[in-house]
């Protein structure tokens, strides 16, 4: 909470201030500074899962690298383009960063933790804020109570161009500071931002449209287009590429040669264990007649659309008296 007694004595004191200063109506000369951290990493603060699930792990990089960005805008709208601090020791660092697609006259830097520190500060107001804030003399700059803002070749350098600097009391910035209670401050003002566009998306013709164009009301199956159904072809059992031939063998041995394709490998082990059973079920048919064993491998084979992808498979038996075994006569080759 903030201290009333402070936040007075801060009001009157600006006021007072730009009175004296002969601008409390010259909303150009007027500015606001401040800097924020951007992470480079995403770092999800919340995990979607099942109520009730312990251990729920969530998936963030190893990188915590940041940078800084320092705005300044003024009580007329207008803002001078943001000086950016990257992490690192030479200028090599900003190599890494596309900066011809960046903010026009952007100022880049580098800084060995990516901090606002004094020297950058006094850069920043060198070779930056003069160069954008006008030939009108005096100006004002309000700015937090942050070491590197209030050293001593900051207040001079400031002086000497005619620019003033004025603290905000410490701990008060998410309350008084423009940058961070409208520009920076994007949390705290997420949900009118959402309301706007809410009320843009959720209107009644939207919503109509909606129910209209799933076929729901009025009840029309048609409104599905055909290019959703284009992917795959609706099928009972596992497509063959050539038609299954039974034969009957005259020494009442039959075996079951297959042969697969799939373009994932990850179907192999599980078409493996399913060839190994149509293998055993055709050891065990050796004593019953030949019709009666291409009945049940025919049946088996419909089995393996439990474990196999849609791929093509072909079914032929022979009178060999050896059943294959083994993954390397049968095995999916991808």
């Amino acid at each position: 909470m903030l201290n009333p007694v402070k936040v007075n004595a801060y009001f009157k004191d600006l006021e007072s201030f730009l009175v004296n200063l002969g601008i409390k109506d010259m909303l150009s000369r007027i500015w606001n500074m401040d800097e924020t951290s951007v992470p480079l990493t995403h770092k999800p603060e919340r995990v979607l899962a099942e109520t009730g699930t312990k251990n729920i792990p969530g998936r963030v990089g190893d990188c915590r690298e940041s940078l800084s960005v320092l705005g300044c805008i003024n009580a007329a709208g207008q803002n001078i383009p943001p000086m950016v601090i990257v992490k690192g020791k030479t200028s090599k660092s900003l190599n890494a960063f596309n900066v011809s697609e960046g903010v026009p006259d952007t100022k880049y830097t580098y800084q060995e933790r990516a901090w606002m520190e004094d020297v950058l500060s006094e850069t920043w107001f060198r070779d930056h804020f003069l160069r954008f804030c006008g030939p009108e003399r005096p100006q004002i700059i309000l700015l937090d109570s942050h070491s590197s803002h209030e050293t001593l070749d900051l207040i001079e350098v400031a002086r000497e161009n005619g620019i003033e600097l004025f603290t905000f009391p410490p701990h008060t910035t998410h309350w008084l500071c423009p940058l961070d209670k409208t520009i920076f401050g994007t949390k705290w003002n997420w949900p009118g931002l959402f309301r706007r566009a809410y009320d843009k998306a959720f209107t009644p013709s939207n919503i109509t449209s909606g129910f209209r164009k799933c076929g729901i009301y009025p009840t029309n199956k048609d409104m599905i287009h055909k290019e959703a159904f284009a992917p795959s072809q609706p099928f009972d059992h596992l497509p063959f590429t050539s038609p299954v031939k039974s034969t009957t063998s005259t020494s009442n041995e039959a075996n079951a040669a297959i042969t697969c394709t799939s373009s994932n490998e990850n179907w192999q082990q599980n078409s493996s264990k399913a060839l190994n059973e149509v293998q055993d079920l055709s050891s065990d048919q050796n004593q019953e007649s030949g019709t009666s064993c291409d009945h049940s491998i025919e049946q088996s084979m419909s089995e393996l659309t439990v474990f196999l992808s849609p791929i093509s498979v072909t079914l032929s038996t022979s009178s060999h008296n050896e059943v294959p075994t083994g993954p390397s006569s049968n095995a999916c080759q991808s």
